[in-house]
Order: C-alpha cells, then structure tokens, then sequence
C-alpha cells in the first residue's frame, strides 16, 4: 500500500512540475541555475541565513541556521535509533511519570 501511494504522489508530483513549467522563463535578475555549484561558499551561507532569518535577520541568523541543522540531525539520528527512548527511561508516547 504504501509502494502505491508513493508511485501516485510521484505521478502527481510529476504532473504539477510539468503543468508549472509550460511556458516558464527566467526572469532577468535571477541568477543562473549552477550558480550554488560556481559558489559553492556562498550557497552555504545563503541557506544558513534562510533557515536562521526567521529568528534574527542580521549577524546571528547564520548560527541559528547551523544551530537549527545541528538539532534537527541530533534528534533525527536519536528517532532512527529507536533505542534511544527506552534505554534512557524516556517515553515518546506519554508524559513520564515523576516519582518522588
């Protein structure tokens, strides 16, 4: 089933790219596709600032960016472990319990 759902979301994926590109020029200002591969430093910092910009828009939006990356691979390698949770007492599923 979900060998299925996966083909149809790709179709439909597939669709919307096509039916959005009919047409499609590039603007004049943008810049030129490969330009993260020519630039390869500037991209990096370009993504920090988007994904930090949220939080700050000046000096700190890069770390918050790094800081962001940081935590969602932290949390992500701990859920891909599945261990994590009972081997440290903690539970995913419900509010642990405090016993005094």
């Amino acid at each position: 089933m979900r060998l299925r759902a996966a083909k149809l979301w790709t179709l439909l994926f597939a669709c919307m790219l096509a039916i959005y590109s009919i047409g499609y020029k590039k603007s004049w200002w943008h810049p030129p596709l490969d330009h993260a591969f020519k630039h390869p430093r500037e991209a990096v910092i370009y993504y920090l600032n988007l994904l930090g910009g949220a939080l700050d828009d000046g000096f700190y939006a890069k770390k918050f960016g790094l800081a962001g990356i940081f935590l969602f691979l932290t949390v992500f390698s701990f859920w891909r472990k599945k261990s994590f949770p009972r081997k440290h007492g903690l539970s995913l599923y419900r509010p642990a319990l405090i016993h005094s």
